[in-house]
């Protein structure tokens, strides 16, 4: 069997800007894959302008879970008015002192918490240099979910056995954020049940530029009750049912 490594994170705030929106500044429902990207790095130690290149997406799979109910709140920030924000030269006493703001409309998820399943493929090397950091609670800079003041802390970390599980017979519940693939074969049943779907950042360029989005399902209630699936997935040693994305076809074999 193949080892994976399990963590969750907690905190009071999440927030992962839509792209798509500017003064009122929306959330997507869940942690982005290039802001997991930034998760690991933090973990790591990693620069935070070469991070995403050194995490080596090539090799990496990753599985979220939504544990708590994603709950949105609206929050008004003062952000600095970038069109006047410091007095001119001729105020000595307030010259250099930032005066002028703007109040600024932002999305929170209140309360969030997420599992991730992180796979590497073939790097045993930065895969046993976060099972290290992560199973100590260590993380060489701060965790945060999204934006810098919504921080986040370590639940449960663990690294578990798992193995490949092709479900074709009945439907089954997996647990995990599913893609919306035609490779899938998604049940949803249950009365007044609220699926979302979402559009997130996938991978980005070595410039920072979005290559790639990658739409999603999920239940925003957590554990994806009511959605039940055929096809090829994970089973871990605590008999949950996972969804790993990853390179070709997300298949790790």
């Amino acid at each position: 069997m193949k080892k994976l490594l399990k963590f969750s994170l907690s905190g009071l705030l999440a927030h992962y800007k839509v792209s798509y929106t500017n003064t009122s500044k929306l959330t997507y429902s869940i942690p982005t894959f290039t802001s997991i990207e930034g998760l690991l790095g933090a973990i790591l130690g990693f620069d935070k302008w070469d991070y995403h290149i050194k995490i080596n997406r090539e090799n990496l799979y990753i599985g979220i879970k939504v544990n708590n109910r994603i709950d949105k709140l609206m929050l008004t920030l003062n952000q600095i008015d970038f069109i006047n924000p410091i007095p001119k030269k001729d105020n000595k006493e307030e010259y250099g002192l930032i005066k002028e703001r703007n109040q600024i409309q932002m999305e929170h998820i209140f309360k969030p918490s997420y599992t991730f399943y992180i796979y590497y493929k073939n790097n045993p090397n930065i895969y046993n240099d976060l099972l290290r950091n992560v199973l100590n609670r260590k993380s060489v800079y701060p965790l945060y979910f999204g934006s810098a003041y919504c921080l986040a802390q370590f639940e449960e970390v663990k690294e578990i056995n798992f193995e490949e599980k092709e479900i074709n017979d009945n439907y089954e519940n997996i647990l995990t954020v599913l893609p919306f693939d035609k490779n899938i074969d998604i049940k949803i049943h249950g009365k007044k049940l609220f699926i979302l779907q979402e559009n997130i950042p996938y991978i980005r360029d070595i410039d920072f530029t979005m290559k790639e989005y990658k739409k999603v399902i999920f239940n925003p209630l957590g554990d994806n009750n009511g959605i039940e699936c055929k096809g090829n997935f994970y089973k871990t040693e605590d008999d949950e049912l996972i969804y790993l994305f990853g390179n070709q076809n997300d298949k790790i074999s």
